[in-house]
């Protein structure tokens, strides 16, 4: 029984943060409120059980939140939070506990502010060291009341529930690809300020070069889908006439995918992070020439193979030629930073209790803190 009555939350249209305050929600066996009635049920498709508080009455959401919970479990900022519940926290003289949760482990947000905008947050959990050393460079690690290192705790939600995932991966996956042929993964990250996304250079190429003797699974970032419809649907028609590319626009969870596949191409997208701890062969697709040894932004490349922009078009041909040395040349240090980046595997109940170690330093009430 956790110390305070607590809820994860996403609003809107973030369906980015699913796969993320979900397993969260479930590790903690709290709920999670969400705003639109397709997130709902999407994630009732493609997770196990969880209490799903749906307030579709955006106008209501504030009373709701203030009147049922202490604590707040988001991938949001402060700033914003208290844009939407200043006054219901006000009327309440009550304060709601935030608790920043990470989105991923992606390298974007190096060279625009990002990490500073969490300044404000009291209370964060973080994966491990790597990301303790971003917000110890942002300067948002010193202005933290508590911390805590939780590790790879959405892996760690897969494999207890690895079962319910293997038939969900059957059921969506498998059937509607040809049998006996290596699986690729392209999960491209979204055209944010940093340009990060390779999706409009590449996908087109990828799918039109693919070879025969293999599948091609593409998991675009949900936000190419919610901000680039009209491409997207002429690209939708474009895999629907391939036999062995499957387009997934709506299947939330990465690691049962992760799993699955043979060979991952990515560019800046976080999930590359999330596919160091399989240890497969990695492809990444360097849109603007970043550095990795130079530039944190292109910090994950270094654990694969890199293809940059002039050769999208050869890209089958560099993965069939790099394809026999991937495991020599990067099985270690793809070891290295999964344990940079996440440490070692955790059981649920060690991150469960880690988490309510955190909870257990929030103070009970705060009045007057306006």
């Amino acid at each position: 029984m956790l110390s305070h009555s607590a809820a994860g939350m996403i609003l809107n249209t973030e369906y980015h943060y699913v796969d993320h305050l979900v397993p969260l929600c479930s590790i903690l066996d709290i709920p999670l409120v969400v705003t639109e009635q397709e997130m709902a049920d999407q994630i009732r498709e493609f997770y196990p059980p969880l209490n799903i508080c749906l307030i579709e009455n955006y106008t209501d959401l504030p009373s709701y939140i203030a009147d049922h919970f202490d604590v707040v479990f988001y991938c949001y900022i402060r700033m914003v939070f208290d844009e939407i519940f200043f006054f219901q926290q006000k009327a309440r003289n009550k304060k709601i506990h935030t608790i920043w949760c990470p989105h991923g482990n992606s390298d974007k947000g190096q060279h625009h502010l990002f990490f500073e905008l969490l300044r404000d947050e009291g209370y964060a959990l973080l994966y491990g060291e790597q990301m303790l050393d971003v917000f110890k460079e942002k300067e948002v690690l010193q202005k933290l009341k508590e911390y805590r290192l939780i590790g790879n705790f959405r892996k760690a939600f897969y494999k207890k529930n690895k079962t319910f995932y293997d038939n969900l991966v059957k059921s969506k996956i498998v059937k509607y690809l040809p049998e006996n042929k290596k699986t690729i993964l392209y999960a491209p990250t979204w055209k944010d300020k940093e340009s990060s996304t390779s999706f409009y250079d590449a996908a087109l190429l990828i799918v039109e070069k693919l070879p025969d003797e293999y599948n091609l699974i593409i998991k675009p970032h949900p936000n190419i889908l919610l901000r680039d419809p009209a491409f997207m649907e002429k690209f939708s028609l474009l895999c629907e006439n391939r036999q062995n590319t499957l387009l997934i626009n709506d299947f939330p969870t990465i690691y049962p995918l992760l799993d699955y596949i043979d060979i991952y191409i990515g560019d800046h997208s976080s999930v590359g992070y999330d596919c160091l701890s399989f240890n497969k062969p990695m492809f990444f697709l360097n849109q603007n020439e970043r550095d990795p040894y130079l530039d944190r932004g292109a910090y994950l490349h270094r654990c694969g193979t890199e293809i940059k922009k002039h050769q999208y078009a050869d890209i089958y041909s560099i993965i069939e030629a790099f394809l026999p040395s991937d495991f020599s040349h990067f099985h270690e240090i793809r070891n290295k930073m999964a344990q940079y980046c996440f440490g070692p595997e955790k059981e649920i109940e060690e991150i469960k209790k880690s988490i309510e170690s955190l909870l257990s330093t929030l103070p009970d009430k705060e009045l007057n803190f306006f």
